[in-house]
């Protein structure tokens, strides 16, 4: 049996690159609830939309596809100091699965590797003049592993 109840805890990152032939990182941003910002962000979606704080819960029960009651949870991620030249971005999702796998570290011990969505963005505006519309998905989202705690 597990201690507790399985936890629903997402967290975001937003990493930066100027090619996305090499996607060599510029930055990396943590997502970051901005207060002021969520009651702008829900008037453009028209959704109560949670933070990535306020959307910390248990994880809901399974049901059927068929069931009419899906258990659909709607947030947001935010992030500051992104750098606004920035043309391509990608998201990094991470705990919306509990699946790993074990993969020898540089000294031989095993290191944890978690399941992780990873969704790419372009961005071909400019910063004088920056577009909601300007952002375009780079292809679909994917699971990925990545090194735990990263």
């Amino acid at each position: 049996p597990l201690p507790g109840p399985r936890m629903f805890t997402p967290k975001f990152t937003l990493i930066t690159y100027d090619n996305p032939k090499t996607e060599i990182m510029a930055e990396t941003h943590m997502d970051q609830v901005i207060p002021d910002a969520l009651p702008q962000i829900r008037a453009i979606e028209r959704a109560n939309l949670l933070s990535s704080v306020g959307i910390y819960q248990e994880v809901p029960p399974l049901v059927a596809p068929d069931e009419e009651q899906q258990p659909w949870i709607y947030g947001v991620a935010t992030w500051q100091g992104v750098d606004p030249d920035t043309d391509f971005f990608k998201v990094i999702a991470s705990g919306f699965s509990n699946g790993y796998e074990l993969k020898p570290g540089t000294d031989g011990t095993p290191v944890a590797w978690r399941r992780v969505i990873v969704q790419k963005f372009a961005r071909p505006g400019d910063r004088f003049d920056p577009n909601q519309k300007e952002f375009a998905f780079d292809g679909k989202a994917m699971w990925m592993t990545q090194p735990d705690g990263n």
